[in-house]
């Protein structure tokens, strides 16, 4: 099989065409992440990119005891056993990551049907990544149908540089899962994978409008120096979606790599990917996709003049100078996009949401 490809090049990450060093996003403070009990599964050490593996397990670690700060009891790196794929085993977590795991053909039939199992209790959460979504005809075909929404082809092209692009559809890119992350990726070496969408995506018309899984990016195949031997056209990279039972899935084919995978870039992915299926808490207002605290502080751009507000439950907004003097007031509900017209001219001010949930304060810097 094609998975065994021993390339090994580096990644360039580039925003919007010009060289940066990609920056680990903030974590969302209104996601349920920090609370979810987590299981690591590895794929084995004799499958493909074991470097990779590695590397994005690294990454894990940094996500969940730097940046999450979650306690030991609530995760758990199993490696490669699958000794706690059991039904009693499973019902300890929230959260399952596929870290490179594609040997779901290794599982007994009692350790699939515990997996099974632990889906159809509902509110339950997936994390899947390149390899966790190979998954071929034969091997486990419930996992692939139901789980990665991907009928994975044999890859026939080798490792080559691409462009990575952010959807363009506003409902997705306003999202929280989207907050921080760049609107392209330019010069990403990887394993393009290629695929037909599996039985949970939906609706594939109208730019994935109407599909049940939302795109987050899509491969450009026309930036390929070789061009894939059965090209999608529409080539989707990372998505999210949530089934019937509240469950809840995040997969990117991301990425075949190691310095790829111990990328800030990947890393960012990752986060926002488990922040997403460990659900948020909606009374947390969300102003330009970052979940507020009680006070803290933002920067905007004079050229946007936006403030993007999400928030479940009724809100009033004021924007004050620092001189005391108001400048904005509005009320709102749900997602709503807010033009303060104060904000044409440079300086700091004082964003102010009211709510049953409480007073959030924040410091804007335009700039």
């Amino acid at each position: 099989m094609f998975r065994n490809l021993t390339v090994f090049l580096g990644m360039v990450l580039m925003w919007g065409g010009v060289n940066s060093h990609a920056l680990l996003v903030n974590a969302d403070l209104s996601s349920r992440l920090a609370s979810k009990k987590i299981l690591i599964l590895n794929g084995a050490n004799t499958s493909s990119h074991p470097e990779a593996k590695a590397a994005a397990e690294k990454m894990l670690h940094k996500l969940i005891d730097t940046v999450l700060h979650i306690p030991v009891a609530n995760r758990t790196f199993a490696g490669t056993s699958l000794s706690l794929v059991t039904t009693a085993g499973l019902a300890n977590f929230d959260l399952i990551i596929f870290n490179f795991y594609f040997e779901t053909q290794l599982m007994t039939t009692a350790q699939q049907n515990a997996i099974k199992a632990w889906f159809a209790l509902g509110n339950k959460a997936y994390v899947g990544y390149h390899t966790s979504g190979a998954n071929e005809a034969g091997e486990w075909n419930w996992y692939r149908d139901s789980v990665t929404s991907m009928q994975y082809r044999l890859h026939s092209g080798s490792a080559q540089t691409g462009t990575i692009l952010k959807t363009k559809d506003t409902a997705i890119s306003n999202q929280p899962i989207m907050a921080g992350l760049p609107d392209s990726v330019v010069k990403l070496t990887d394993e393009w994978y290629t695929y037909t969408p599996g039985l949970t995506w939906g609706d594939t018309s109208n730019g994935n409008k109407n599909a049940n899984v939302r795109v987050m990016y899509y491969l450009n195949e026309k930036s390929l120096p070789t061009a894939l031997p059965d090209a999608m056209g529409s080539h989707p990279a990372a998505w999210y979606r949530v089934d019937s039972k509240q469950n809840h899935y995040f997969y990117s084919i991301f990425t075949h790599d190691p310095v790829a995978a111990g990328s800030d870039f990947f890393g960012s992915v990752m986060l926002r990917g488990m922040e997403y299926v460990a659900t948020y808490n909606p009374a947390v207002p969300i102003v330009n996709g970052k979940a507020l605290g009680r006070h803290g502080a933002m920067s905007i751009s004079m050229a946007q003049r936006d403030l993007k507000v999400s928030s479940s439950i009724p809100y009033r907004l004021q924007v004050w100078s620092v001189n005391g003097e108001q400048l904005f007031s509005a009320r709102g509900e749900g997602s709503k996009t807010f033009h303060v017209d104060a904000f044409k001219q440079p300086g700091i001010y004082f964003a102010k949401i009211e709510s049953k949930q409480g007073v959030f304060t924040q410091k804007v810097m335009v700039r």
